[in-house]
């Protein structure tokens, strides 16, 4: 019931039809891209494909700077601009793969460019939704822009496939790119109250003063931990299982269901959230998520058929999709609306590691200490977390008031549900 009430509120229905329409642009994009390579290269060429993915995911390391400027400028306006950039991003590339001009500088440019504005987009978002949900209803909200990012490309990898094979990647693209503008068009819909940005200080001062926020609160210093180890096992198993399914015979198909599965257990507990552990602290939710991952690696530790491997799969992807939710909740409701930027930018910069340091590092580790090794130590790591977060689950910050119930007529007019919320125990500036 409080899930549709959400829907309701116009605001958020707005932005959540921009967003899950990004997210299906994201999957267009996402199958496309290889085989605009492959075509522009001559073939299949991993090294390309390769550097063009780094390139694509260096500026997710930028999102803490990223962060303060989304705290110091006009958000509903900044939304737009990024969002109506990418897309024309999106659209030039489509240009070019037409007109056949497309070569390894373009796509490493395109990649960087990409992800640079898919940075602002997302952490303005993740800034805005409290701005037009109230603290009450923000885990459900939460809940609901999870299925648009995770379970929207479930189709529109499908999809994508069919277009690439039978239409080729610059009509792909040319439909990915107007799918992405529909976001700043729902933005543009949405009433934002007007805020005041501080062009006093210094950026470099208002970033000092958000990591400092951010290194101040013991929580967010383990949830950032959290998803940086969840974001770096996810990194490890995508360059170990592919090869492990193949040694026991399952091959490419194993690997598939491998990663259905875990589409499956990040849907299951992204609805979790919103239903069954609504009740729990988010502390304990956090926890429950890491418990779920801990079980993944010991099955992973102590497997030896792929029938194992699946099993982990659903317990893996849902940790992360508890914690997809519970994470960035627990930041939303421990800012204010004045340093929120920075220290969710803090936050995807920390997140960002995994990505980015697990690759190299497993390709090193894996071969001299074993696949089992790297599970076991993800196991300990996670179990050390588990520890930290049960010893402070008791622990609130910036935890939302006692809810109130929106009118069952009309709740986007609703004022204590349709205003931004109003805050206890934040985090000052």
């Amino acid at each position: 019931m409080q899930r549709t009430r959400v829907l309701l509120n116009r605001r958020f229905f707005a932005f959540w039809l921009g967003q899950t329409f990004a997210s299906f642009s994201d999957a267009l994009m996402f199958i496309a891209l290889p085989f605009i390579i492959f075509d522009a290269t001559g073939g299949t060429n991993e090294r390309v494909l390769a550097v063009a993915f780094t390139f694509g995911s260096l500026p997710r390391l930028s999102a803490f700077v990223i962060g303060g400027f989304i705290d110091r400028l006009p958000l509903k306006s900044l939304l737009i601009a990024t969002g109506i950039c990418r897309a024309g991003v999106i659209l030039a590339l489509s240009a070019l793969v037409f007109q056949g001009h497309v070569s390894e500088v373009v796509i490493y440019a395109v990649a960087f460019f990409n992800g640079l504005l898919a940075v602002f987009v997302q952490t303005a978002g993740n800034v805005l939704l409290p701005e037009i949900v109230t603290a009450n209803y923000l885990v459900k909200a939460n809940s609901l822009m999870q299925i648009a990012y995770n379970g929207v490309p479930i189709a529109g990898y499908g999809l994508a496939g069919l277009l690439v094979a039978s239409a080729g990647g610059g009509p792909t693209l040319l439909i990915a790119g107007l799918c992405f503008l529909t976001l700043p068009l729902c933005v543009s819909f949405i009433r934002v109250a007007p805020r005041k940005p501080s062009y006093t200080s210094p950026i470099e001062k208002d970033l000092l003063s958000g990591l400092k926020l951010l290194l101040s609160n013991r929580l967010l210093i383990l949830a950032s931990f959290a998803s940086l180890l969840l974001n770096a096992s996810v990194m490890l198993l995508n360059i170990l299982v592919p090869g492990t399914m193949q040694d026991l015979g399952w091959g490419a198909r194993g690997y598939g269901i491998f990663e259905t599965l875990f589409g499956v257990g990040a849907m299951v507990g992204i609805l979790a959230v919103a239903t069954t552990l609504s009740s729990y602290r988010l502390t304990e939710q956090i926890s429950i998520s890491l418990l779920s991952g801990f079980v993944s690696f010991f099955l992973y530790a102590i497997g030896s058929s792929g029938w194992l491997y699946l099993a982990g799969s659903l317990f893996l992807g849902f940790a992360g999709g508890v914690a997809s939710v519970s994470i960035i909740t627990l930041f939303q409701t421990s800012t204010t609306h004045e340093n929120r930027g920075r220290v969710i930018g803090g936050y995807r910069s920390i997140d960002a590691l995994g990505f980015v340091v697990a690759p190299p590092l497993t390709g090193w580790l894996a071969p001299t200490l074993g696949n089992r090794f790297l599970y076991a130590a993800c196991a300990f790591s996670v179990t050390l977390l588990l520890m930290a977060f049960l010893r402070n689950r008791k622990l609130q910050v910036g935890m939302p008031e006692p809810p109130s119930e929106p009118s069952s007529s009309n709740t986007s007019t609703n004022p204590k549900f349709d205003a931004p919320p109003q805050m206890m125990g934040t985090v000052k500036p």
